[in-house]
């Protein structure tokens, strides 16, 4: 039986009522039965429970960020540079380190060439942008409607010579970028960045500091907003850049960096490293391959043996 003091008449009459109409067996209060509690299971259960009920995405995520110390560690140990070099007033932590030859026992300074590096820049940036670096495609459409330099619709809309120099060079001039200076602040401190980079590694007359100078911008803003630490890891973008195309630029900019210490004379012709000769001279070998196919290194090797024995005779 269950009442409360502020029950009114009314409802504590219904109450009384109802309590002389039961029997005395009706109003024997019901027994108490005892549960028993059930004790709780180990701790080490219920975590292992919970684990295991993660996904695999999350479970990978925290192996690795687990690991991720052990793993730089070694590696830097490995380098040949120290974690923390001070490059003119500037103190980098590497991104990556050249690659030892066991054969040769000497390190091997191998790169992308910078030809190749702005030509696949002019296409990335013309064809989609990188919104998510605020880089529009839009930028260099609006350039070239405008008719104010040499860079065309045909340019950048139909991507015509795609392996073009000049054109590559014409995307990021210095015209361009002050014609879209004023509606594409973003767009043009990029063209600034990509042109002076090139000029870095092609024009003469420049010292060793602006050279380096010019490559770290380049780098500074290619690792702004990046995070090699987190987990999962970026696939083939890197903050919208081509996976690709972000390595090259990052490769080339510190092999070029970290090649001075290697140098005798403690300098070098920038123009003097890249691959670009050494394709230019496969290419006239392919032109003297009967078959037009392509040209294997033991072709070039037999073809070289041959004229060396034809000109001792």
């Amino acid at each position: 039986m269950k009442f409360a003091k502020s029950w009114n008449k009314k409802k504590l009459g219904e109450l009384l009522i109802s309590l002389c109409n039961k029997t005395v067996e009706e109003l024997k209060p019901e027994p108490r039965v005892r549960r028993r509690h059930k004790n709780p299971e180990k701790l080490v259960i219920l975590c292992k429970r919970a684990v295991n009920n993660l996904p695999k995405v999350v479970m990978n995520a925290v192996i690795a960020e687990d690991e991720m110390p052990e793993k730089i560690q070694k590696w830097r140990q490995s380098s040949p540079f120290a974690p923390i070099t001070k490059v003119g007033d500037q103190r980098l932590s590497w991104f990556s380190c050249p690659e030892y030859n066991i054969g040769t026992l000497a390190y091997l300074f191998s790169f992308l060439d910078v030809h190749h590096l702005i030509t696949n820049c002019r296409i990335k940036v013309c064809k989609d942008g990188i919104p998510e670096r605020g880089i529009s495609k839009e930028a260099w459409t609006y350039v070239a409607r405008s008719n104010l330099t040499k860079l065309k619709i045909a340019h950048v809309v139909d991507l015509i010579d795609k392996q073009s120099d000049s054109i590559a060079k014409e995307t990021f001039s210095k015209e361009v970028e002050e014609t879209m200076r004023e509606k594409f602040p973003c767009e043009a401190y990029f063209c600034q960045l990509i042109r002076e980079f090139y000029e870095a590694e092609d024009e003469p007359g420049l010292s060793a500091t602006e050279r380096t100078n010019r490559r770290l911008a380049l780098r500074e803003w290619l690792l702004t907003d990046v995070n090699f630490c987190q987990f999962p890891p970026y696939g083939m973008y890197i903050n919208g850049i081509p996976n690709v195309m972000f390595q090259g630029f990052m490769t080339n900019i510190e092999r070029r960096i970290q090649l001075f210490p290697y140098v005798k004379c403690g300098s070098y012709c920038p123009r003097a490293l890249g691959s670009l000769e050494v394709e230019n001279l496969f290419g006239q070998f392919q032109d003297l391959d009967p078959k037009g196919t392509s040209v294997s290194v033991e072709y070039l090797l037999l073809l070289i043996y041959f004229n060396e024995k034809s000109i001792a005779s």
